[in-house]
């Protein structure tokens, strides 16, 4: 067993109480040998540890494996943060709430490291609520656990023991990171335990999906570009009973937006030697792989009018039938959509039929403006991701969260129109200053925040009452460039909308033969009306 370099792990234990720092013996106990034993591979490697403890009587105890483990260490040894824990020690359930609490905390505050969870220290009950948090996947990754072993049990020369189970659970499968390449939203990359979140909003998403998630019964998913749909999506697949677990690696599931004409077609249904101009031989479809699964279709509003129609039939009949062929196959799958479209834009590119069969459930993905809460939590861990993905080093990482109050409260108070894109953009930039300039972090996180959140999302010639007329009718918020020409014109954007108004009311009283009076389907007067008509 070996520890990755530059993981910087950090401990979690109990404090054994009569064991630690010796035991009866005299020999060292578990906490000791962990972390100073010279065959543990954690030896001068963990930079924090977090002891629990459960009764104030228990701090002398602190402060004599505190000392013992400055005197066994070279460089003083981690950082000891003994933290109390006011729980019975047999208490499966008080355990297990306090513990999947401190989880979440210990998961924000220590981002990205790896836990090292000590199991050996603690009572019976301890032990088996740690595994449990594990194994369910209540502990968000990376983490492993150890029991640490008695010389004499010792069969190898590590004191440290791993301890696996490796039980196939919903959450900890959500937790794994997604081989497929067919669908990429950027949010559905930052996965991460829904007791997480901090907001109302997104804790109600979630639990909206979870009701949802135990019928046959197609959902819409809709929500801004970035906001985590194809994330929200894999994880009502995993806590639903249409789940295959062998297709958990590379689940059905494709953005239609990325085939055109036939090929979308035969992504979906499967096609036979000949059936169109490439179709070389005969190929199975998403449909075969869903059945008895969930089928997710992302960028809904791509899909053709006469693939609309096909999958009526599919999700209507449980059949369909590859293109080229004349046998009818049968398939028993859930059907999961997602659009980033405004429900008007949806309606005209959607049949009505259509529409109507895929949106029985709807569920909307809320924006990161919308749940300031859960910005701390989302920001680490997209910085996480972002450095994986750019090879960018942990203790780079460690320094920019060191920021973490100045980034995130420049995050709420953007827009950001494209959610998790725009947090990965932000990290991006600070990756690249940081490596472009020999200057402290501060200063590299304050000149890639203003190059990261000033470019223009338009072009700023266009009318600031059109931009805003624009972006009222797609309920997308105001972009800051707004500002940077002129002071909004409140009263011209009223004008505009009352002008639009009038017409309308106009036309619909118009093309009704009961209607002789706009006044009569609005709640101004036919003078009101002529009024806004002529506002300027």
């Amino acid at each position: 067993m070996s520890v990755s370099p530059g993981s910087q792990p950090v401990l979690v234990s109990w404090l054994a109480v009569g064991n630690d720092p010796f035991n009866r013996s005299g020999n060292p106990g578990p906490t000791l040998t962990f972390l100073c034993d010279p065959d543990s591979p954690y030896r001068e490697v963990v930079e924090d540890a977090v002891i629990y403890y459960n009764s104030p009587d228990h701090r002398s105890i602190n402060d004599r494996l505190e000392t013992e483990i400055r005197d066994r260490s070279r460089n003083d040894g981690p950082t000891l943060d003994f933290r109390h824990l006011p729980v019975h020690p047999i208490d499966h359930k008080e355990i297990f709430e306090a513990l999947r609490s401190e989880f979440l905390d210990l998961r924000e505050e220590f981002a990205g490291r790896e836990l090292a969870i000590h199991l050996s220290p603690g009572t019976a009950a301890a032990h088996t609520v740690w595994v449990l948090l594990a194994e369910t996947g209540l502990i968000e990754p990376p983490f492993r656990l150890f029991q640490t072993l008695k010389r004499s049990d010792r069969s190898r020369s590590s004191p440290i023991q791993p301890v696996e189970i490796g039980l196939d659970t919903p959450l900890r499968s959500f937790q794994e990171p997604d081989s497929a390449p067919s669908v990429s939203d950027e949010g559905s990359q930052v996965r991460l335990n829904p007791s997480a979140y901090r907001s109302n909003r997104r804790q109600e998403t979630f639990e909206k999906a979870l009701r949802y998630s135990q019928l046959n019964v197609p959902i819409l998913i809709c929500g801004e570009r970035g906001t985590g749909k194809s994330q929200l999506a894999d994880w009502i697949r995993l806590n639903s009973p249409y789940r295959q677990p062998e297709n958990d690696n590379s689940p059905p599931k494709v953005a239609c937006g990325q085939f055109t004409g036939d090929l979308v077609r035969s992504e979906i249904f499967g096609h036979r030697e000949g059936a169109f101009t490439g179709a070389t031989s005969d190929r199975d479809g998403l449909l075969k792989t869903a059945d008895g699964d969930t089928l997710f279709l992302d960028e809904i509003g791509d899909l053709s009018q006469k693939v609309q129609r096909l999958l009526i039939r599919a999700v209507e009949n449980k059949e369909y039938t590859p293109h080229g062929a004349d046998e009818v196959l049968e398939s028993d799958f859930r059907l999961i959509t997602a659009t980033n479209l405004p429900w008007h834009e949806l309606e005209e590119v959607l049949a009505a039929d259509f529409l109507d069969r895929i949106s029985y459930f709807t569920i909307r993905m809320p924006s990161l403006r919308d749940t300031p809460e859960d910005l701390p939590v989302l920001w680490k861990r997209v910085l996480q991701v972002a450095a994986d993905r750019a090879q960018v080093q942990s203790s780079i990482v460690e320094e920019i969260l060191d920021n973490q109050e100045l980034i995130t409260s420049r995050l709420k108070s953007h827009p950001l129109p494209g959610n998790f894109r725009d947090l990965f953009s932000l990290a991006y930039h600070i990756f690249a200053e940081v490596g472009a300039q020999d200057a402290e972090i501060e200063s590299a996180v304050r000149i890639a925040m203003e190059e990261s959140f000033s470019h223009p999302k338009e072009p700023s010639n266009t009318d600031q009452t059109e931009r805003i007329r624009r972006h009222f009718g797609d309920g997308r918020p105001l972009p800051m460039d707004l500002l940077e020409e002129e002071d909004i014109d409140t009263t011209a954007a009223l004008n505009r909308l009352r002008r639009y108004l009038a017409e309308e009311i106009r036309r619909l009283s118009g093309e009704s033969e009961e209607i002789s009076d706009p006044s009569t389907i609005c709640d101004v007067s036919r003078r009101s009306l002529q009024k806004w008509s002529d506002l300027q």
